[in-house]
């Protein structure tokens, strides 16, 4: 069978796959890798062959990465580790995988003020947490699937074509040899706001730039004004630091960017509900009168009706025209003769309907509110109630057990008479250990009696009220487990038994300290031992298992020494059913857990 060949490329740190070199940029050559322990993808920073022997580039070196990693922005590379490896510092970040800035000019004017936000709010974090800033351009930006715009030393320009294109963005100042300070940055940042928006890339010859509404049409004034600030010749006319320009920028068309949301209107008081009743019977009293649709004449085939009177005629009839004018005369037209709606009548309200539909408005609020304040009340006491009974139930059961099992006499007793102390319910009980070995344990006041089971030395026991159970001719009533969990009672010498003494534990050797169950194979053929202790007789022996069987320890913690001997507590599998004793430490082998 042919062992699989081992990876050609290089292992970083026994963590970091190195898979290609990307470039280099001012201090670093940088490649791209894989995170094996995280299975992630990330970029190695490995400090320049040739600048190994300088002593302060090298210092530069391991505090910008210390400084790095205390920056967090969306903008600006995750530092997750630094290290040396062959003497040769080297610092890993994060990933990205995006398109150049440039490459996707112009951009809208929402985009690019999202953009420009993203941008200007990485320098500012930079300029805070006095950390090296990266070159400021739309080629040191990378656009990300995510929508992230990153700002990154580009290790994939020359020194040469980082220069001119850092050269492009500088400040009047400094191409005239002035001093560096903060606006110098935000007249780069403003720069970079104009390229965005138009798509034109600056000049380092000429600063002369056209005006933003010359070029791009359809933003919003407000960033136009940001920028044209920003952008000023005289420094001292300029935004005077990063932070004022990044919130210049968060200022702008904020009330159009914040979200909609529905306005709810609150409960009106009682006042607010008088004066829209008010309102509203003002309205019911002032509507106009209906006028009822105009009769219509009944046809000649319908039979009349001679209890209802005929209409009055509207108007008057028309005289006949004189007898000298021969020209026709127009007739109006129809809607001439249509009745006209009745001005609607003022009707005041009288002052006792008002005070009828206050009263009833009150009332109908007032029940209402009394209604709401019953629920509470309810609720709130039957919760109390629930909360009082299960408490009595909980400290019944406890106070029940707590004088049944002995703990309060035992508790009481030391500070109460004897025949005080034996009036209290429930027994005490204390705790011995067995001091001879082979003590048998007998089923009565009698060594004639059946033997129920012998006892090694410093096996602890239980004596129930004490004052009974321990008879003047040197009997004692005993109870024990044992390693199956079962209760056992017996009568015992008390000669054999004293209280348990503090002892100094020995010196152990070395021994798993972690929590949770471990996994051993034994490396022979083991007996398996019902107590931690050895016995040349046998008399301690649960049964023999085979090398190579699988035992679990569910706690490490389980460990005895005796006579030099390192004794685990193991669980082990047996015809089906789970056994448990006590084993040497030297025959077993751990195995890995999963």
């Amino acid at each position: 069978m042919t062992q699989p060949a081992a990876p050609s490329t290089p292992l970083l740190h026994n963590r970091y796959r190195v898979q290609a070199r990307l470039g280099e940029n001012r201090l670093a050559l940088v490649f791209r890798a894989t995170d094996e322990r995280l299975s992630r993808s990330v970029l190695v920073h490995l400090l320049r062959p040739d600048l190994l022997e300088n002593a302060q580039l090298r210092k530069r070196f391991n505090d910008e990465a210390q400084g790095l990693a205390k920056r967090t922005h969306p903008g600006l590379l995750d530092v997750y580790d630094n290290g040396e490896v062959g003497n040769r510092p080297y610092m890993i970040t994060e990933d990205v995988d995006g398109e150049l800035l440039r490459d996707r000019l112009p951009l809208s004017a929402e985009r690019a003020l999202e953009v420009l936000r993203q941008v200007v709010g990485a320098v500012s974090i930079t300029i805070t947490t006095q950390t090296p800033t990266p070159p400021i351009g739309s080629r040191a930006i990378l656009l990300t699937s995510t929508d992230r715009a990153v700002l990154i030393e580009p290790w994939w320009l020359s020194n040469e074509e980082l220069r001119a294109d850092m050269q492009a963005y500088r400040a009047p100042e400094r191409l005239n040899g002035g001093a560096p300070d903060e606006r110098s940055v935000v007249y780069s940042l403003g720069l970079l706001g104009y390229e965005l928006l138009t798509g034109i890339t600056p000049d380092a010859t000429n600063k002369d730039l056209p005006s933003i509404y010359q070029q791009v049409n359809g933003f919003v004034p407000s960033l136009v004004a940001a920028l044209h600030v920003a952008t000023a010749k005289d420094p001292n006319q300029r935004t005077a630091t990063v932070a004022a320009l990044a919130r210049d920028l968060a200022a702008v068309d904020s009330a159009a960017d914040a979200p909609t949301k529905q306005l709810v209107r609150p409960l009106p008081a009682l006042r607010d509900t008088m004066r829209d009743m008010r309102q509203n019977l003002t309205q019911r009293r002032t509507q106009p009168t209906p006028t009822p649709p105009p009769r219509q004449a009944p046809s000649a085939s319908a039979a009349p009706n001679w209890n209802v009177a005929p209409p009055k005629p509207m108007m008057p009839p028309r005289q006949a025209p004189p007898p000298i004018q021969q020209q026709a005369v127009q007739q109006p037209p129809a809607q001439y003769y249509a009745p006209q709606p009745a001005p609607p009548v003022q009707q005041g309200i009288s002052r006792e309907e008002l005070r009828s539909e206050l009263r009833s408005e009150i009332r109908r609020e007032t029940y209402r509110r009394g209604c709401l304040n019953f629920i509470w009340r309810r609720a709130f006491g039957l919760t109390l109630i629930t909360l009082l009974v299960v408490g009595c139930v909980w400290g019944f059961t406890f106070g029940r057990n707590w004088l049944l099992s002995g703990a309060a006499k035992t508790w009481a007793c030391g500070y109460i008479p004897s025949w005080a102390c034996n009036l209290l319910p429930g027994t005490q009980s204390e705790t011995y250990v067995i001091i001879q070995d082979n003590t048998p344990v007998y089923t009565n006041q009698d060594r004639n009696s059946a033997l129920v089971v012998t006892l090694p030395r410093n096996t602890e026991v239980i004596i129930r009220d004490p004052a009974t159970n321990m008879t003047s001719n040197g009997w004692a009533k005993i109870e024990i487990n044992d390693y199956q969990g079962r209760r056992i009672t017996g009568w015992i010498d008390s000669l054999n038994m004293g209280k348990p003494q503090p002892t100094v534990k020995p010196d152990e050797p070395d021994l798993p300290t972690t929590t949770g169950e471990l996994i051993f194979k034994t490396l022979q053929e083991s007996n398996v031992r019902s107590t931690a202790e050895y016995k040349n007789d046998g008399s301690n022996i649960i049964m023999s298992i085979p090398a190579n069987t699988r035992v679990v320890a569910p706690d490490p913690n389980a460990i005895v020494t005796q006579g030099g001997i390192v004794w685990i507590n193991i669980v082990f599998e047996k015809d089906g059913q789970a056994m448990t004793g006590w084993i040497s430490r030297d025959l077993l082998q751990q195995e890995e857990t999963p």
